[in-house]
């Protein structure tokens, strides 16, 4: 008897431990040379159920996709808190489509540990509110290749991108492109990222991105939109924030801050080390102020240990606008710090200042 109490409890921990094992019939085993194979709705609902338990948040499961998902999917995998409930797991889209139809992104929030690369999504977010990015609200570690189709539209305050909402410090997000559009009636758009204090490198937007707000903004209410990242800030000392090799061709459209790869450049705490480079805008960039041809416009704060660097640029696209206007800079508002700003290329005709 006493044995098979033993027995019973060693089940009953390996079920907890390794619920997949346990309740699925999937394919796998859920490591890297062997991960869990997601064939259709069901399989990946069972991934969902799973993630939102919390129960699994430790377990750094390998995931692949081995079939296009026309669901309409709309169902998050994971929770944006608590924290156990966040996607801290790999997820290899294996070059399949995922189809949403729903309010956010696939992902709520992705982990220190999480990788999700390989996977393209389309469909519609509709009536976002809040933190939104096409495949996840927050990204806390390496998004890779992957391809957004979805058009979002936000309808509340937040922060709203083809790719992910808030790329946060450490993170990256690597080799992707949005063809979606992406529309707003408030501020921190972009094809990329809505806001960025990490890498985003070699990626391409080509969809329309438009800022509408209820009422004409002024420069204190910073629309920042871009075509890439909306808005970069540095919020954590001796961090790098950098956006490098990102293409866009798609149309941009806000009120203040506005600019073909970067809407806005913000510093709050110093020491921030800030990269915009090799990064080249075809699109067309139109707003009220601050509108510039790679970035809007820069604010770096009260410390000289501050750097912002825009070099190796190229813009080729027109940029319209009444004041603050310039084909790669719109305005370089800063109290303290350094800015450099060389080595960029522009053709002069695109709008009405140098820089």
């Amino acid at each position: 008897m006493h044995l098979k109490k033993i027995i019973k409890t060693i089940i009953i921990i390996l079920v907890f431990l390794f619920p997949f094992s346990a309740f699925s019939n999937w394919q796998g085993s859920g490591t890297d040379t062997d991960p869990y194979l997601i064939f259709d709705i069901v399989d990946l609902q069972a991934v969902a159920d799973s993630v939102s338990k919390g129960n699994i948040f430790n377990a750094n499961f390998h995931f692949k996709l081995m079939s296009d998902i026309p669901g309409p999917v709309d169902f998050l995998i994971g929770a944006g808190s608590p924290t156990n409930r966040n996607w801290n797991h790999k997820f290899d889209g294996n070059g399949f489509k995922i189809t949403l139809l729903r309010s956010g992104g696939l992902f709520p929030r992705s982990s220190t540990n999480s990788v999700i690369k390989d996977l393209s999504v389309d469909g519609i977010i509709y009536n976002a509110s809040g933190i939104t990015g096409g495949i996840t609200n927050r990204n806390r570690n390496i998004i890779s290749n992957v391809t957004n189709y979805t058009s979002v539209q936000q309808v509340a305050v937040g922060w709203t991108a083809g790719i992910v909402g808030v790329n946060e410090e450490g993170a990256s997000v690597i080799g992707s492109i949005n063809n979606g559009k992406i529309v707003s009636n408030t501020s921190y758009l972009a094809g990329i990222a809505a806001e960025s204090v990490g890498i985003v490198s070699n990626c391409i937007n080509t969809g329309s991105i438009i800022s509408t707000p209820n009422v004409p903004l002024d420069p204190g209410e910073n629309s920042r939109v871009g075509g890439i990242v909306g808005s970069i800030s540095g919020t954590t000392p001796a961090s790098q924030v950098v956006v490098e090799s990102n293409i866009n061709t798609g149309f941009v459209q806000g009120e203040v801050y506005v600019g073909g790869i970067v809407g806005a450049n913000f510093i709050s705490t110093p020491p921030v080390s800030i990269l915009i480079n090799k990064n080249i805008n075809y699109g067309l960039i139109r707003g009220d102020m601050r509108i510039g041809g790679i970035l809007g416009g820069n604010q770096l704060g009260f410390d000289n240990r501050n750097t912002a660097t825009i070099s190796n640029n190229s813009n080729f696209g027109v940029v319209i606008g009444n004041s603050n206007v310039g084909c790669i800079v719109g305005i370089r508002q800063h109290l303290m710090g350094t800015i450099i700003i060389e080595n960029n290329h522009y053709d002069k005709r695109m709008s009405g200042d140098d820089d």
